[in-house]
């Protein structure tokens, strides 16, 4: 798994990376569910306003993401407070959750961070290919 920081022409080459060593499949399993149930999380507080007593349907395509997160807890500590997190906006902005699971491969929020654009236009015609730049908003190409 790497992470990127992108240039202006991030085209060409990453202005910088990292990368952990994933040969451990405990390791690498546990991290994608962290960062997958981190991304419920994320979105429920960016557009928490907006979700604020309604219906909210999450797709998830990582099996302990979902399981965790329909359950309401993890045995694993750090990821049981992600998972307390994703209630607390709930519970707080009264939206009702409904967890669905997603094929990874029928997933069109992966689009994006795999930069097929091409794909998620298909999907969502509005959608305009946009290239991330540095210290300021994402603009369209």
């Amino acid at each position: 798994m790497t992470s990127q920081i992108l240039s202006e022409e991030y085209i060409a080459a990453p202005a910088s990376y990292f990368g952990l060593d994933m040969n451990n499949e405990d390791r690498a399993a546990d991290l994608i569910q962290w960062l997958e149930t981190a991304a419920v999380v994320f979105a429920l507080q960016t557009w928490e306003s907006e979700l604020k007593g309604s219906l909210c349907r999450v797709f998830i395509d990582n099996t302990g993401t979902e399981g965790s997160v329909r359950k309401g807890y993890c045995r694993n500590a750090p990821m049981n407070a992600l998972v307390e997190a994703v209630w607390k906006f709930a519970a707080r902005s009264l939206i009702e959750l409904w967890i669905s699971r997603v094929q990874s491969d029928a997933n069109i929020a992966d689009y994006p961070s795999r930069f097929e654009f091409d794909r998620l236009q298909k999907v969502i015609p509005a959608v305009v290919a946009r290239r991330p730049i540095l210290g300021g908003d994402v603009q369209p190409e």
